[in-house]
């Protein structure tokens, strides 16, 4: 009888602890381009992408710093420079959408709108390459998660550890982990590529499963319940059942996301 009332007791203690909380101090960086009025494939969903994430992610923080880096403003120079010069806090949240290229470069807007240069290759002086994006963010002493929709962001992350993926043994990435503390949430497909929705433009199918996952309500602009604190692993495994995106035949469910390290680290 008195084990059974210690253990009761135990359980009631165990109920009646906390929650996780949410994050104090945050802050945001939100990159978007439609590559319009330059050489490079226009991409329609990608402004919605980087402005609608960002308010999402913001408005579930009572104290956040948010920065939006759209078309012009969205060049190497600018976006290193909003890198290097976030304050500290009690997490970092970067936001991508827009093209990529087989090492998982992101391929920033040219200033002068040439994206290829005279080889018909994207020009080195716009990517900032998996490396050197790591490299910048390393410096933080706070944990940050990466956001990438773009085409090949499963080679965003760099060698080394786990990477939660459906399907793996299909998945033709070349996948790690982050550093310690440093967390990567990207979309790809089998062939490591992102996808639009063809049909609205208005997003991505991964940043369009990832607002849903949020909460994000498109008409009233805002969140459509006030913010819990949620897991990465259970963010993950959300946008994941979200996507429902064929497009290796009928049947086949190949675009999923992938999220690095352990999602189970990371409280949102």
């Amino acid at each position: 009888m008195i084990r059974m009332m210690f253990l009761m007791g135990l359980l009631c203690a165990s109920c009646a602890l906390p929650g996780p909380e949410l994050p104090g101090m945050v802050h945001i960086l939100s990159i978007g381009i439609s590559y319009e009025g330059t050489d490079a494939q226009r991409l329609r969903g990608t402004l919605n992408d980087a402005k609608e994430l960002l308010a999402a992610f913001s408005q579930r923080y009572k104290t956040c710093t948010t920065q939006l880096l759209v078309e012009e403003t969205a060049t190497k120079e600018h976006v290193v420079q909003a890198l290097s010069m976030m304050p500290d806090g009690e997490l970092a949240i970067i936001i991508y959408s827009g093209h990529g290229t087989k090492d998982g470069s992101w391929v920033l807007r040219d200033p002068e709108g040439r994206q290829f240069g005279d080889d018909g290759k994207v020009k080195q002086e716009n990517l900032l390459a998996p490396d050197e994006l790591w490299r910048i963010l390393d410096c933080r002493p706070e944990p940050v998660l990466v956001v990438s929709d773009s085409c090949y962001s499963g080679n965003l992350l760099p060698a080394s550890a786990s990477v939660s993926s459906p399907n793996d043994k299909e998945c033709e990435l070349s996948l790690g982990s982050c550093p310690d503390s440093r967390f990567a949430l990207v979309c790809t497909t089998r062939e490591n590529t992102g996808k639009e929705d063809r049909e609205s433009h208005r997003h991505g199918y991964f940043s369009r499963a990832l607002l849903g996952e949020l909460g994000w309500d498109h008409e009233q602009e805002r969140l459509a319940a006030p913010p819990r604190a949620i897991s990465l692993d259970s963010l993950y495994e959300g946008v994941l059942h979200r996507q429902e995106l064929a497009v290796d035949g009928p049947g086949r469910n190949s675009q999923h996301p992938v999220v690095s390290p352990g999602p189970w680290e990371l409280w949102l």
